[in-house]
């Protein structure tokens, strides 16, 4: 920071050393430093306007290495997982070494799903799927950063949880770790005087975010982690934003004749042999279509060609550029998710379903979560 080195400006946001020379180093502002400016450093700034703060990443050997390090030191680990887009919140690399540690949950973005449904439901779902997966949670705590729903009831109980032991944060990209590490920071800022720092882990290249919680213990925020088979990791990403509800979902429900199809922008094309009624779960921003399924591939190749949605992906400009997925359905009711998109419930009877995504988005089968 040789042209800046008369100047010593730290992030009131993470309290960082601010620099102009380096954007992949911590503290680096855009601008040019004034003595009396008050800027976020790009990590904070990022992380408090657009609910961001990495970008997209692949599990690597550094997460085990901190994670070895969290049993070492006998530390919480919390994870997070998005209430919306819970299957594609779930990173099966770190979950199978997490098991035998002391974990917590927080299920956040409570404030996209309807209130209509309890916590108690949600935690419910949430406790059965992981315990499937060999997780036994010390605690499931329901969360939204949004408005703050939970955030100082969680933190008195991860305190007690935690035993003056330090707590290390894991969850997928977009599941809104960041904006929960955000709400932290508001708390915590207040509340000690130690520095909050991003930095390199040691013996690792990611960065984390270090909380000060006060009693010489941390919060160690990991970057989030990219899933593969989330349409997160396809979609044209000036999408993302209308994918991720905003706004508490509002359920769509459908009387399907035999035959029928539903197109939703040109992110998927849903063909249904045998009606029924569904309920469609997916953010407001989105449109859907019905149609006759003997007509639904023109139909869909003449919306995106005549620009008759207001969103869609430029990677997808007809119905051969998706994948297909053929399902056939238990004989009882469950939930058909396309991971990170959407998900619908309806009475199976063994009748067989086509959905046409993205390619390299996962369609899978689940017990309902609502």
């Amino acid at each position: 920071m040789a042209k800046n080195e008369f100047i010593k400006l730290y992030c009131p946001g993470c309290g960082v050393l601010l620099q102009n020379d380096d954007p992949s180093k911590p503290g680096f502002v855009p601008k040019k430093l004034e003595t009396k400016s008050n800027f976020l450093c790009q990590r904070c700034f990022r992380l408090q306007h657009y609910g961001e703060a990495y970008e997209d990443i692949h599990y690597s050997q550094d997460y085990k290495k901190i994670i070895e390090q969290a049993k070492k030191d006998d530390a919480l680990i919390v994870y997070v997982v998005d209430l919306f887009a819970f299957d594609c919140s779930l990173i099966h690399s770190i979950l199978d070494l997490i098991k035998d540690c002391r974990v917590a949950i927080i299920c956040s973005k409570r404030d996209v799903i309807p209130l209509s449904v309890k916590d108690e439901k949600l935690i419910k779902f949430v406790e059965y799927r992981l315990l499937d997966l060999g997780i036994h949670p010390l605690k499931i705590e329901v969360s939204s950063a949004v408005n703050n729903y939970n955030i100082e009831e969680i933190i008195e109980s991860f305190n007690s949880l935690r035993n003056s032991k330090d707590v290390y944060l894991f969850g997928a990209v977009s599941v809104g770790k960041s904006s929960l590490v955000n709400a932290f920071l508001k708390v915590f800022k207040n509340k000690t005087s130690q520095m909050i720092t991003t930095s390199p882990y040691p013996q690792t290249t990611l960065n984390v975010i270090k909380v000060p919680l006060g009693d010489d213990s941390y919060i160690y925020d990991t970057p989030g982690v990219m899933i593969e088979t989330s349409i997160f990791n396809h979609i044209d990403r000036k999408l993302l934003k209308y994918v991720l509800p905003r706004k508490t979902i509002k359920p769509k429900v459908y009387q399907l004749r035999d035959n029928q199809s539903l197109i939703v922008n040109n992110l998927a094309k849903i063909d249904f042999k045998n009606g029924g009624n569904i309920i469609l779960f997916m953010s407001n921003d989105l449109e859907v279509r019905r149609s006759k399924m003997e007509k639904s591939d023109q139909i869909f190749n003449n919306l995106i060609k005549n620009k008759q949605f207001k969103l869609l992906d430029r990677n997808v400009k007809e119905v051969s550029d998706l994948q297909s997925h053929s399902i056939t359905l238990p004989n009882e009711y469950c939930d058909v998710v396309i991971s990170g998109l959407l998900w619908f419930k309806m009475k199976g009877n063994n009748q067989n379903i086509v959905v046409h995504t993205l390619k390299g988005v996962d369609v899978a089968i689940r017990e309902c979560k609502i």
